[in-house]
């Protein structure tokens, strides 16, 4: 279900591709990029956060790339596969927590949480599926 011929994986091609296009605009400005998130104006106020927000932005395209190439190249798969599938939990996390508390701000962060929760689940089922068939 997960893989092309020749040991390509389409979730991590996938996810890979979304990572990247959706931190792409926060990576190229921080400023331009949060506006994308509707509703988080207190960055906007808030200037010395953009070094933090552009580094993050970074980050996280440099995983969407990661993911991309782990999808054809087994060598780098499973430790890409990991650090991924950790980090998109911490936002899940975090996004959830936001949504437990009921704070009014939550709803801004559930494009994340479904697309970082599918991501995780994901990493996840590959991670125990390829130890269990012991592919990587």
């Amino acid at each position: 279900m997960f893989y092309l011929r020749k040991g390509r994986s389409i979730f991590l091609g996938a996810a890979g591709i979304v990572t990247t296009l959706a931190s792409l605009p926060t990576m190229l400005s921080p400023v331009g990029g949060l506006h994308f998130s509707p509703g988080l104006t207190y960055f906007d106020q808030s200037p010395q956060v953009f070094p933090l927000i552009g580094h993050w932005g970074i980050m996280v395209v440099g995983i969407g790339v990661l993911l991309f190439l782990s999808a054809a190249n087994k060598q780098i798969r499973k430790t890409t596969t990991i650090f991924s599938t950790l980090e998109k939990s911490y936002m899940v996390s975090a996004a959830l927590y936001c949504v437990l508390i009921d704070a009014p701000y939550a709803r801004n962060y559930l494009a994340a949480l479904i697309a970082d929760s599918s991501m995780v689940l994901g990493g996840i089922w590959y991670l125990s599926r390829s130890r269990y068939l012991k592919q990587d």
